[in-house]
This record gives C-alpha cells, sequence and structure tokens, in this order.
C-alpha cells in the first residue's frame, strides 16, 4: 500500500518526498519517497554518508553510485527492479527506484525458515531469467544474496541492488585489495580477487537458493569472513539435507570451477521443470479399497515405499497418460530415488504405453551419439549445442582430452521425458580397465530438425 506523503518532510533533489525507511545495504540507505512530480511513490537509495574518506575516495564512491545507475538503467526486466532516474542530493548522489512493497528472501528465511522445494525453484528460475536479460547487456550483477531478492506482497519476485555490479567491457572503479559481494554467497573466484563474470552470478544464485531450501548458506557463517572465505575457496561445502530436485541442479551451479558450472539459460530451465512439477497425486482411501492397512503410521522409510508401490499398482492403470510424469519422478527423486523410479518407468512401459514420436527422436538421438563415442568425436561435437560446447565440454580439445580416457561405452535404462530430457544409464571403460556407471539426465534442444545436447547433470556414480 502506498503511504501518503506528509507535507514537511524532507524533500530530495527537489523532487521526491521521504516517507519513511525501508532498508539499507553496505553501499546506502533505502526511502520511500512520493514523486511530486508523477504522483507515485518511489525507493529512493541514497549513498551513506563518507565518513574517514579522502575526498579523491568520495569521489570515487560518488562515480560509482553514478554510475551503477548508468548500468541499471540498461535492465529492463519484469523480475529486475527499474531504475528510473539519479540525482543528487546534500552532494551525493540517490538513485531512483521502482518501489516495490514486498518482504526480502532474507526477510521471509529469518522469520519463517527454508522454503519447499518447487517454490525455490520457481523464485530462483524468476531471477535466473533477469540475469539472463542481464548478462545479454554486459551487466554482472556480483552480489547476488537473499537480501538483495524482493518477494512483493503478489507474489512477484524481483532482483535489485545492482549497486555493486559492473558492466564487463567498462572500467573497474574498486581500489586494489577492495572485494564488493557479500561473503557467504561469492563465488571462489572472487574470494580469490580474480574478475567475476557471468558465471560468478550463477554461483551465487546457487548460494543463494541453497540458503532458501536448507536455511542456511552452502559454506556456512563465519565465525570469521576470512575463516568463510577459506572454506569458500577450499570447496568446503556443508552436506546438504536435501536430495534430488532442485538440489542436483544447486550443486551443480556450485561447482569451483566456473567452467564446469551450466549456463544461466540452463538453469533458468531447469528450474522452471522442478517449479511446473505437478502436485503428487492425491488418492483418498484408495488402500481401504484394496484393503490394505493404513491405521494412524507414521511417515517411516517402510511405509513410503509401500505408497510408492501402491501409486504404481495405480500408474499401470493410466499407463499411457503418465509415462513422463514417471521420467519426471526419476528426475525429482535425483540420486536416491533413481532406481525405484527407473523400475516404475520399465513397469509403465510393460504395461503397454504408446510411445509418442518426440519420445522417440530425444531417445534415437541419445542413443546415435553414445554410438558415435569415443571413435567419431568430429561427428559425436556435431551433436552439442555450442553453449554446451563452450560451458560444458569446455571447448574441443578438452572433449577430446576425455574421450581419449575412454575404451568404450554403453548405454541402458533410456528414457525420455519430452518437452527436453532424457534419463541413461551410461556405463564408461577406461583404458584402465575401470569401469563407471552414471545415471545421468541429459537436457537436449531441438534445433534444425535435429535434436542436440543443451545441459547434462549425473545423479548417481558408481564405480563396478
Amino acid at each position: 500500500m502506498t503511504t501518503a506523503a506528509t507535507d514537511g518532510a524532507e524533500m530530495i533533489a527537489g523532487r521526491y518526498r521521504r516517507i519513511s525507511r525501508v532498508g539499507g545495504g553496505a553501499m546506502g540507505v533505502v526511502w520511500s519517497a512520493h514523486d511530486e512530480v508523477l504522483g507515485r511513490t518511489v525507493a529512493v537509495k541514497q549513498l551513506r554518508a563518507s565518513i574517514g574518506l579522502s575526498s579523491s575516495q568520495i569521489e570515487q564512491a560518488h562515480s560509482r553510485a553514478r554510475r551503477e545507475a548508468r548500468i541499471a538503467a540498461r535492465l529492463q526486466h519484469p523480475h529486475a527492479v527499474t531504475v528510473f532516474d539519479v540525482v543528487d542530493h546534500e552532494g551525493r548522489p540517490c538513485l531512483v527506484m521502482e518501489y516495490v512493497p514486498s518482504r526480502s528472501l532474507a526477510q521471509i528465511l529469518a522469520e519463517d525458515g527454508g522454503l519447499p522445494g518447487p517454490e525455490v525453484a520457481r523464485l530462483g528460475a524468476r531471477v535466473a531469467s533477469a540475469l539472463i536479460a542481464a548478462h545479454r547487456a554486459g551487466i554482472v550483477h556480483r552480489d547476488i544474496k537473499p537480501g538483495n531478492i524482493l518477494i512483493g506482497d503478489d507474489g512477484s519476485v524481483k532482483l535489485t541492488d545492482f549497486g555493486i555490479s559492473r558492466a564487463i567491457d567498462d572500467v573497474t572503479l574498486t581500489a586494489t585489495g577492495e572485494m564488493l559481494g557479500t561473503p557467504a554467497y561469492i563465488s571462489p573466484e572472487i574470494a580469490r580477487s580474480r574478475g567475476a563474470d557471468a558465471a560468478s552470478d550463477v554461483f551465487s544464485l546457487g548460494a543463494t537458493l541453497y540458503a532458501a531450501l536448507e536455511g542456511v548458506p552452502p559454506f556456512g557463517t563465519g565465525p570469521t569472513a576470512m575463516a568463510l572465505l577459506m572454506r569458500i575457496t577450499n570447496n568446503d561445502l556443508r552436506e546438504p539435507l536435501h536430495e534430488g530436485a532442485p538440489m542436483d541442479t544447486l550443486l551443480w551451479m556450485l561447482s569451483p570451477y566456473p567452467e564446469n558450472r551450466p549456463g544461466m539459460d540452463v538453469v533458468r530451465r531447469r528450474l522452471e521443470s522442478v517449479a511446473n512439477e505437478p502436485p503428487p497425486i492425491e488418492l483418498p482411501d484408495l488402500e481401504d479399497r484394496i484393503g490394505a492397512t493404513a491405521t494412524a503410521e507414521p511417515p517411516t522409510a517402510s511405509a513410503a515405499v509401500r505408497r510408492a508401490r501402491l501409486l504404481t499398482g495405480v500408474l499401470l492403470v493410466v499407463a499411457a497418460a503418465l509415462t513422463a510424469t514417471a521420467v519426471t519422478v526419476l528426475i525429482a527423486h535425483g540420486r536416491s530415488g533413481a532406481s525405484n523410479a527407473a523400475t516404475e518407468v520399465g513397469q509403465t512401459k510393460a504395461a503397454g504405453a504408446t510411445t509418442s514420436a518426440t519420445e522417440l527422436q530425444m531417445t534415437a538421438a541419445i542413443s546415435r551419439y553414445y554410438r558415435l563415442v569415443p571413435d567419431h568425436l568430429s561427428e559425436s561435437w556435431q551433436s552439442l549445442t555450442p553453449e554446451y560446447q563452450r560451458s560444458h565440454a569446455n571447448g574441443l580439445s578438452s572433449y577430446r582430452a576425455f574421450w581419449d580416457q575412454i575404451r568404450s561405452v554403453s548405454i541402458s535404462g533410456i528414457a525420455a521425458a519430452p518437452p527436453s530430457d532424457v534419463v541413461v544409464t551410461i556405463d564408461y571403460v577406461y583404458k584402465t580397465g575401470e569401469t563407471v556407471r552414471e545415471r545421468t539426465i541429459l537436457g537436449l534442444v531441438e534445433q534444425d530438425g535435429d535434436w542436440k545436447i543443451a545441459d547434462s547433470s549425473v545423479l548417481s556414480s558408481t564405480t563396478l
């Protein structure tokens, strides 16, 4: 709700009448204010007083704030807070931004605790979509954290505070040795004082969503900033309590090596897939009707297994309609549920479910790819999207180096879940004689009539 401006309240730059303080950060304090010209409520971020700084440092800070406005003004996206203007007040720059009645994700986690997986995936996908637009505009956010994600009163999700972001092609204003960012959520490369890029934002978003799901950041919170930075650079990740989707995607985003992280577009697509999963099927009184016992039993693992078997029986009745859902269950359950879900898929297919033309095309594309490796790498390379070739395979030379280790490869248990995913078991026989079995999700896209691999994630890995 917009608060009416009060006569006598402080005017900022002769136009914006200050209403109340709504937040603050490392660089400034944020006020709600009334735009006297356009008659709307805005947010005004005022740079903090420059106490103890030299005149050159003050000018540097002010230049950074003005530059922030120029950078943020490039970005117009429904999930990013819009910057309207930059003005000077009392010798300090102020950013005039869209006002969003909201709570930050940090407030929500502090007051309500961790969020359910689908909700984490939903807000993560929306933030990722804003970051895709930012990266295309040459902007790196650099400070993605729960405090900078706003959840509106209407359920909207917006990323704010590009106050320490920088244009990739611009000259840094940061003094040597100064680190910008929040330690609990920064990437290892920034912790080592190296340059930030889009991959750094992928890591920080992963760390933020990890905290949203688990209730604590992936590397803890202290006891000192230096100790926290050491844990990040050493990849001393705390063991997550959650498994499966979306945790598999978050752990991929938290890879210590930027080249091994997914691109932001892959992140958005994977999180949207989790957020859009159908809710569990409700089966009221079904156990009573078939004579099963369900009397006041606590939700133990054995009870869950019995319910899963019961659900499989129902799936057999409607196999054709729910084949893709069974594969989605595999993706959602991740490492812990892979074998059970794979069994359900096999049972469903055995019951006479029809396979769509799209599923046949997707599975044929994967089968063809693994027939080509490791002996026909020039051809198999063409089965990867350009983005996957760059970000995951890390170029043709690295791709060849990996497959040079492999004597042979075989696949089994392949199942497609349109519109994009294929789940498959892959046996790699190394030239050392070792065999490694991996259950993997491959994301496909259709380009010029061909299905190509756009991303991949390992659900489980076992040395045989």
